[in-house]
């Protein structure tokens, strides 16, 4: 190389890191801590000029700010280690992968991506953030609340991306698929349509999918009223308006009768956005708590990855606790390209969401397309199964048209409509509040019904739902001899519920919280660690249940604390009479405190302090929005 082409590569150099720098006078850092850093801790450290802290796991975060203020931290003495140049972390591995279903490329591509990003930007501001850093991209989209964009960009530019301190994760988009492959009677629908008049009415849901409803299928008739609502003007889909009569269609034909044939179906279609994104953009614009995706990723990508979009549907559910959303834990079960377990992919990876599995034809074991988890850290995927072969609904070519199917996609809404169900009792028993999503939770897993190995286990979670079971559980809130509980409990404290059982017998209790989103880069994604145990009264303890992903076979066990799941369970087939302790601990909370809802098979106490709960804000969107949509 002469001197003239040194020169001006040198001055191209200089160019590049004085405009970096001119978008730039911030930095991005990781950190391990001895111990959670307080809120008192955060306020200080704000006022100090760090702009962005956000926990990983593990005891470690990443913050952001002007190098004078992340210098002048990093001597704290809670700090146990540092990393300054964390950019490597930020990349997605499939960004430079060739094979696999990932298509060739070269690094000119052109190629769609979703941001994570540290703090909340609007379009604009990242348009021009990525301007004066000289990165030539095109912002397609951006969700605030999220902390996230989509956008377009040469590959060649992403490693430059990954150096501004104000993004978190760069990850490839993906392309999206639906996921096709008497339950009404399995499941106990029937039982509680006719001992407790639950039939969904008053209750709304979400159908994301490939298309639309057809609204005028005769299952989704209600003389003058309608029911299906097609939010969108894409054309009428099979898969989608099989999913919705699953969930809601009346019983013309019986066979074909919904979950919940009363409630009120919207249709939207990922196209126009898929998972979290569209969640939150349903539930903001629309007031609707409940969603079903009966999709997910069509590339072989992301197995048992915690990745951007389940950190996206983490945020969500966590910045609005009284959402719920369900998705298809996916088909590949029969596909020899995949590995034994741990198949299921990105976004129904979240902690915060209800991955639904497959059972099969007589719902008596996994259906064996169903794919299996576990999460990569170790968590339990999927957390609930129904059944997902042979499933008669209804179809599209016509206002009359069913058909049979298979596939989660089927298992899926049967798990949303029972859970309007089990919301609409709620409702009823609680004064009109809204279900918040932990409760939903451990009401669900509680009540559920074991199908395989003894004990939850990655092929179908803690079994089948059981909304009999739940809805049972539901009704003793406002009773004297409630079953279900609300509490929070912060670092290194813990909450006790004191018992006294007369007889010996079988216990059983399971806790859920809401956790707070964590990075793809982690690699444990539980963030708040609780810990569930009973004591009794000379000091024996009693653990939840634990899984070993390195042996996922093998029968769950019962002799250590939880430390990744945000779902857990103590059985005891005979405990012994006696006094006793159930105990949730703080074992780690980053945050002031955690809410967890609590569920057992014996009352605590002798008053539910659920009823103390705020109502959310829903509002009957049916009657609102009727006139102005189509």
């Amino acid at each position: 190389m002469d001197l003239k082409m040194k020169l001006s590569k040198a001055l191209l150099l200089l160019l590049f890191s004085s405009n970096l720098f001119s978008a730039e006078i911030d930095e991005s850092v990781k950190i391990k801590v001895k111990h959670p850093i307080t809120k008192t801790q955060e306020e200080t450290m704000y006022q100090s000029g760090i702009k962005s802290i956000s926990y990983i796991g593990n005891l470690n975060y990443y913050i952001v700010g002007d190098k004078d203020s992340v210098d002048a931290y990093l001597k704290d003495s809670n700090i146990l280690s540092y990393k300054l140049d964390i950019s490597d972390e930020k990349l997605d591995s499939d960004l430079f992968k060739t094979g696999n279903g990932i298509e060739e490329f070269s690094m000119s591509d052109n190629i769609k991506i979703t941001l994570l990003l540290f703090e909340t930007m609007d379009k604009d501001e990242i348009t021009e953030y990525l301007q004066k850093a000289s990165i030539n991209a095109t912002v397609s989209s951006v969700n605030e609340e999220l902390r996230s964009a989509t956008i377009y960009i040469i590959r060649d530019d992403l490693k430059r991306l990954s150096k501004l301190s104000k993004i978190e994760y760069i990850q490839k988009r993906f392309s999206i698929g639906s996921k096709n492959a008497k339950t009404r009677d399995y499941e106990g629908v029937n039982k509680v349509s006719k001992e407790f008049s639950l039939k969904g009415e008053g209750m709304s849901v979400a159908v994301v999918d490939g298309g639309m409803v057809r609204a005028n299928h005769v299952e989704f008739q209600n003389g003058s009223n309608k029911r299906v609502y097609d939010i969108g003007d894409y054309d009428f889909a099979d898969h989608a308006t099989h999913v919705a009569g699953i969930i809601g269609a009346k019983g013309v034909k019986k066979k074909a009768k919904g979950m919940a044939p009363n409630s009120t179906i919207y249709s939207f279609s990922f196209y126009d956005g898929a998972f979290a994104d569209m969640s939150v953009d349903i539930y903001n614009k629309y007031d609707i708590l409940f969603s079903n995706h009966s999709y997910g990723y069509n590339e072989k990508s992301k197995l048992g990855t915690y990745d951007a979009e389940a950190v996206k549907e983490d945020r969500a559910i966590y910045q609005n606790p009284y959402m719920n959303i369900f998705i298809a834990a996916g088909n590949d079960g029969l596909d020899s390209s995949y590995p034994s377990y741990g198949k299921i992919k990105g976004p129904a990876n979240a902690k915060n969401v209800l991955t639904i599995g497959a059972l099969n034809l007589n719902a008596s074991g996994k259906a064996n397309f169903s794919s299996n988890g576990p999460v990569k850290d170790g968590r339990i995927k999927p957390e609930l199964c129904a059944r997902g072969e042979g499933i008669y609904s209804t179809f599209s070519q016509n206002n009359s048209d069913y058909m049979w199917m298979n596939g989660t996609s089927m298992a899926t809404p049967a798990a949303t409509g029972m859970s309007l169900l089990l919301a609409q009792a709620y409702k009823s028993v609680s004064g009109g509040y809204d279900i918040r999503h932990d409760i939903l939770t451990s009401v669900l897993i509680q009540s559920a019904k074991d199908v395989s190995r003894e004990g939850p286990d990655y092929d179908t979670g803690y079994g089948m739902i059981d909304i009999k079971g739940a809805v049972d559980l539901v009704e003793t809130i406002n009773s004297n001899s409630p079953k279900v509980y609300i509490n929070k409990v912060s670092y290194n404290k813990s909450v006790d519920f004191p018992f006294e059982l007369k007889n010996s017998g079988e216990f059983k209790a399971t806790i859920s919280w809401v956790d707070p989103a964590s990075s793809p880069s982690s690699s444990v994604s539980l963030v708040n660690d609780l810990d569930l145990e009973l004591v009794s009264s000379n000091g024996k303890v009693y653990y939840p249940y634990t899984l070993n992903p390195k042996n996922p076979t093998q029968l769950a066990k019962q002799d250590r604390a939880n430390h990744v799941d945000n779902i857990e369970q103590i059985y005891v087939k005979n405990l012994p009479s006696g006094s006793y302790r159930l105990r949730v601990k703080g074992s780690v909370v980053v945050n002031s405190s955690q809410d967890f809802a609590l569920a057992s098979n014996i009352s605590l106490t002798k008053k539910s302090n659920i009823l103390t709960l705020q109502p959310s804000k829903l509002r009957n969107f049916a009657k609102v929005i009727q006139l102005s949509i189509r």
